[in-house]
């Protein structure tokens, strides 16, 4: 009797965890059935996991650019449909990284599927960090976002240069389907090594 009502209470603690995040609540009989306690358990934790706010995806580097100046990769996640399902809900994405000691023309971005971007211009600062940040918030539950991002760019002698800063509406990608986030970058000049990403972050806001 102890060991269900130790049970139950995690059930109620997780669905008030999930109620203060705007997880949806677990529905069905088989939630109701004593025998299927531990599932229960279970699928809350899973649920909380996917749907709460927090560290959505990571991918530390170092990841050096190829040799083209094509736009070029760097780093990406896929976001699956459904990840945000009310207005307001957000994803806050960062990417960072180091510029070569050469002057060769360089510019770094992040891309939320298409319609949404934030970028460096194009900069020739030698041994240049570089940081991107690009937060999108849903307008619907299936439609579009808005985002705003700021990117910057400098060295020792030039610290914290903006670069750009841009607000805008999404109304190309749809939250209905998956949306690929990605870090890339440009280069001027085909080397490979012109710039390096060191880390992509996605957080989850809810």
């Amino acid at each position: 009797m102890k060991r269900i009502l130790a049970v139950l209470a995690a059930i109620t603690a997780s669905a008030a965890v999930a109620f203060a995040a705007n997880i949806p609540l677990l529905s069905g009989v088989q939630y109701s059935d004593p025998s299927q306690l531990l599932a229960t358990v279970n699928a809350a934790i899973s649920s909380i996991n996917t749907n709460g706010p927090g560290l959505y995806a990571a991918q530390p580097g170092p990841t050096a650019s190829i040799a083209t100046t094509v736009l070029q990769v760097l780093g990406t996640t896929v976001v699956p449909t459904g990840t945000l399902t009310s207005p307001g809900q957000s994803f806050r994405i960062k990417c960072s990284g180091i510029a070569s000691s050469d002057t060769n023309s360089k510019q770094v971005g992040i891309y939320f599927g298409t319609g949404a971007v934030a970028s460096t211009a194009a900069f020739t600062v030698a041994s240049a960090y570089w940081n991107v940040d690009l937060l999108v918030t849903a307008v619907t539950a299936t439609a579009n976002t808005v985002y705003t991002g700021e990117a910057q760019f400098g060295n020792s002698a030039s610290v914290g240069t903006p670069s750009s800063i841009v607000v805008g509406q999404d109304t190309t990608d749809n939250l209905s389907g998956a949306i690929t986030v990605s870090c890339q970058a440009k280069q001027g000049t085909s080397a490979a090594g012109d710039v390096t990403m060191e880390d992509l972050l996605v957080e989850q806001v809810k």
